[in-house]
């Protein structure tokens, strides 16, 4: 018979992102996310994206995450802790892959398991790179969404 593993939080956590325009090979950031403590020792992340006009096929949308102690400070350079609607591409040498959402060329939502991310300290900022061939758009809409893992001992 399986036993769990009891942590606090097991729902899905959100960060909160600014949906703007963003052009092709740019990079934007959501707010700091909370992971919570206790916590679980992985999470599962979700992209999703739609985007106003067709991507080319193949292209990517490349999630990052970035860690700290604090919810507002000891962000990785560059990284701060509120959502930005663009941010230097530089950023990415600090920050860790998550993963990438490879789209298709459509326009309707878009959603992939994208990685799995350890949390290293308790706060976490996402950042994405829009290697997509065109802008995001003001009405695109994205969403990142991180899903405890549970353990499991038997």
């Amino acid at each position: 018979m399986a036993n769990d593993v009891m942590i606090y939080n097991t729902t899905a956590i959100t960060p909160t992102i600014t949906n703007t325009t963003l052009a092709a090979a740019s990079c934007a950031q959501a707010a700091t996310l909370d992971f919570g403590t206790p916590r679980a020792a992985n999470f599962l992340v979700r992209a999703s994206a739609q985007w106003t006009a067709n991507p080319t096929a193949g292209t990517t949308l490349d999630v990052y995450i970035g860690w700290s102690s604090a919810s507002n400070a000891g962000q990785p350079g560059g990284v701060g802790s509120a959502a930005a609607t663009t941010i230097a591409t530089t950023v990415l040498a600090n920050l860790e892959f998550v993963g990438s959402l490879v789209l298709n060329a459509v326009t309707t939502y878009q959603t992939m398991d994208i990685g799995v991310v350890m949390p290293k300290l308790q706060y976490g900022t996402f950042v994405w790179y829009n290697g997509a061939s065109i802008s995001m758009g003001s009405a695109t809409t994205l969403a990142i969404s991180c899903t405890p893992i549970v353990d499991q001992v038997q």
